[in-house]
């Protein structure tokens, strides 16, 4: 049972391993899926300014190359100044490669030189009290204008670029984080299955062991005096025991303090194993049998009449007597005798513990008789 329980702790340890592996992977995937929307959201703010921007521009253009409109310009003005602002802050945070990063850098950088110029001559325009603008002045506003959009194309397709392949690493993420999640929940039902294997047979057994320690006697393996307790409420629960009939039989080696004397404690606890081993051959497999005390031993028979109990008795008696019991100590076989007094639900009145108290005062009258038999009430 030691190799099987090694066997199921390094199991467990190694299922617990793998979870903490796979834990670990798994919030590293969640953490790169986070930052992963965090430069989504950026991409989209970025390009939400480069509209903006770009907006306001060509309202700029358009209040200076038709009706002059001052108040509605420097509205505009002040939308493409602060959008402008925006696009540079945005240099700070990207997460591009190197390379990405400078056409960013270099469509941004345009786009302001030729804001700035862009600004410059609309502004003139809109301070001149001539109320159409030559040929020349517009080819230069719409010449500026188009600079500016062909770099805010760049920063458009950079963006396009990014946000798909941000997409795809999120996609690959989530499959990667779903795997995860199968391998996980796989390894939590092996664990749990280990766990129950490993309660059923080390906890269980440990704790079977341990009760069938406490209920049998460590010498005979006989059970103690402690399961009495339980015979009595199952006699007492079970109407077919009671109406069936039960009986005991309370026997004890005689002269068995002069055979611990002459051959020696080691020898007499041979011989209560040996003793043990044959009356556990001489009853029915519901029937029970107590180290009562010493050499003392209490036979529990079910759903039997008095001449049931009586014939039992008996048996045992002749058994005992016709055996030579080998007591494994090199030396020449022993023979012994017991004395019983038996007592009946079917024939004596009063409760368990009153039988109890008969067969010992019959197994008294039973040695005072002069030994080697069995004493109780006459069929």
């Amino acid at each position: 049972m030691g190799g099987s329980r090694l066997g199921i702790k390094v199991s467990i340890a190694a299922l617990v391993g793998l979870l903490l592996t796979t834990s670990f992977i798994y919030w590293r995937s969640v953490s790169t899926l986070s930052q992963h929307m965090t430069w989504m959201g950026e991409a989209y703010g970025h390009l939400e300014n480069g509209d903006i921007f770009h907006s306001a521009v060509h309202s700029m253009m358009m209040d200076t190359m038709g009706v002059p409109e001052a108040d509605r310009y420097m509205q505009d003005r002040k939308r493409a100044d602060k959008a402008l602002l925006e696009l540079k802050s945005y240099l700070v945070s990207d997460k591009s490669s190197a390379g990405a990063m400078g056409l960013v850098m270099q469509a941004i950088e345009e786009m302001e030189l030729a804001y700035q110029a862009f600004r410059e001559i609309t502004e003139q325009l809109l301070n001149d009290e001539k109320s159409t603008h030559s040929p020349a002045e517009r080819v230069e506003v719409q010449s500026l204008f188009d600079t500016i959009f062909h770099a805010y194309q760049k920063l458009h397709r950079h963006h396009s670029h990014q946000k798909k392949e941000i997409i795809s690493k999120t996609e690959s993420i989530n499959q990667t984080i779903n795997a995860i999640f199968f391998v996980q929940l796989t390894l939590v039902l092996i664990a749990g299955m280990l766990v129950v294997v490993y309660f059923d047979r080390v906890v269980l057994k440990v704790f079977d062991m341990t009760e069938n320690m406490a209920l049998h006697d460590r010498l005979t393996g006989l059970y103690n005096r402690h399961v009495l307790d339980r015979i009595k409420s199952e006699l007492g629960r079970s109407r077919e025991n009671r109406e069936k009939g039960y009986g005991l039989i309370l026997l004890d080696i005689d002269h068995f303090k002069m055979f611990n004397d002459t051959y020696g404690h080691p020898a007499g606890d041979q011989l209560l194993k040996k003793m043990s081993e044959l009356l556990l051959g001489a009853v029915r497999r519901q029937d029970k049998i107590i180290r009562f005390g010493g050499e003392e031993i209490l036979i529990i028979l079910f759903w039997v009449d008095i001449s049931g109990v009586k014939k039992v008795a008996e048996k045992i008696r002749g058994s005992v007597e016709g055996t030579l019991f080998d007591l494994n100590d090199g030396k020449a076989p022993k023979n012994v005798t017991v004395s019983a007094g038996y007592a009946s639900s079917t024939s004596d009145e009063g409760s368990f513990d009153d039988l109890l108290q008969l067969a010992d005062t019959r197994l008294y009258d039973a040695k005072k008789s002069g030994r080697n038999r069995v004493a109780g009430p006459d069929m």
